[in-house]
């Protein structure tokens, strides 16, 4: 399931769930009785929006703090407050919800009470102050311009849209952006933007609906929720280098093996060479690639970083003799791969004389020979003397040890 949901596709589907979700309650809100629809309206947007400030608060999400205090606005604008305001600065101000929303998206997280927070505040504030001096200079001609007829919906639209033209482009390209830049960069927090950027275009359609509002601000905060616990989740059980589970993630599902099993501890043969001859950089490098062969591992087994060079693969419901060819095919598949180190970055005083250095060097990259990076596996499965799986683990580590003692490059049992 976590697989599903951190794919390219799948980490759209949260916030497209969530709208979908929010579409069906306001279009089915009828039903329920005044008292239900006065407590949802009224409760359902604080709970989320509170759980949804504590966790960025907790978590430093300082982007996701800022854009829920974008739709916190957008729903205040459109629900309470769009009488207090002319047509042209409601129009104005949603049109910069989602530029904002856009920008902080491609910024990283800082702490607001820092200097990058209190100008990333101080530049919304610059941006008020300028739309409230064009709205009241210039009203006439940015009516002017915003209200232009550009195209004209078709008639079972217009019911579920009152945006003007121009700013419905502006709106949708902003949209579309945030959809190709969550597809492009497969990022969680730009397909959660992404859902909110719609939700505040929904917020904003003047679609006539008592629910509209709290139902898609309450949507919003629970995608911000979700996508904060989920990334919480894969800090928490996944490695940060290799992008494999951890050994948090191995010990907890050791906790639910049946009776029978099989588990394969590796270590990379000599990684201590790579790193004191190439460098920690290149070591990095070793591991990412091992890493990457071991999570293709077929079989059905589950790998694991299990720490430092060692990684650990569970084979849940297989004997030795079932797994130890595919073991096999992955020692070769390592061994026989032909791994280039990358040669150092270009330097960032980049003149002339250091574009000259830099080719040389990075030519000379192409001609070093490939780095010989092997595997030795130690199996070890369950059987009435190894009855526990930190029994099995020890066996398999032990073998480990046999396996680096008989030569390296092997599998041993």
């Amino acid at each position: 399931m976590i697989s599903v949901l951190t794919s390219r596709i799948g980490k759209l589907l949260i916030p497209l769930l969530l709208l979908a979700a929010a579409g069906f309650a306001i279009a089915n809100f009828s039903v329920l009785t005044e008292q239900w629809q006065s407590l949802l309206s009224n409760t359902l947007p604080i709970i989320s929006l509170t759980i949804g400030l504590f966790l960025c608060i907790q978590f430093s999400r300082s982007r996701y703090i800022l854009l829920l205090g974008l739709l916190i606005t957008v729903a205040l604008l459109s629900d309470s407050f769009q009488s207090l305001l002319t047509t042209l600065q409601y129009e104005l101000l949603i049109s910069a919800a989602m530029i904002n929303g856009l920008l902080f998206s491609l910024t990283k997280d800082r702490n607001l009470l820092s200097i990058h927070g209190v100008l990333r505040v101080g530049f919304i504030g610059i941006q008020v102050a300028f739309f409230a001096y064009l709205s009241h200079q210039h009203s006439d001609a940015l009516a002017s311009l915003i209200n232009t007829p550009l195209f004209t919906l078709p008639s079972d639209w217009q019911a579920y849209n009152k945006l003007p033209n121009t700013l419905l482009i502006i709106t949708a390209s902003v949209c579309l952006l945030h959809l190709l830049l969550s597809l492009v960069l497969n990022d969680s927090l730009q397909s959660i933007f992404f859902g909110c950027q719609l939700g505040i275009l929904g917020m904003a359609s003047g679609y006539q609906s008592d629910m509209m509002v709290p139902f898609l601000l309450s949507s919003c905060s629970l995608m911000v929720v979700l996508s904060v616990l989920m990334d919480s989740y894969h800090m928490a059980y996944r490695d940060e280098l290799t992008g494999l589970p951890s050994r948090r993630a191995l010990n907890q599902l050791m906790l639910s093996l049946g009776r029978h099993y099989t588990i394969a501890m590796m270590d990379i043969d000599h990684f201590k060479k790579f790193n004191d001859t190439h460098g920690h950089d290149v070591g990095d490098e070793v591991l990412r690639m091992v890493a990457t062969k071991v999570g293709k591992v077929t079989g059905g087994g589950k790998p694991f970083r299990f720490g430092g060079e060692e990684f650990t693969v569970v084979f849940p419901g297989k004997s030795m003799d079932q797994v130890n060819d595919h073991l096999e095919e992955l020692r070769e598949v390592i061994d026989h791969y032909e791994m280039i180190a990358r040669t150092a970055k270009r330097p960032k005083n980049d003149n002339s004389k250091d574009k000259d250095r830099h080719k040389a060097h990075r030519g000379k990259g192409r001609n070093t020979p490939p780095l010989s990076v092997a595997i030795s596996i130690g199996l070890a499965e369950r059987n009435t003397q190894l009855k526990k799986p930190e029994q099995v683990l020890k066996a398999a580590d032990e073998a480990l040890y046999r396996a680096k003692k008989g030569g390296r490059n092997r599998i041993s049992r």
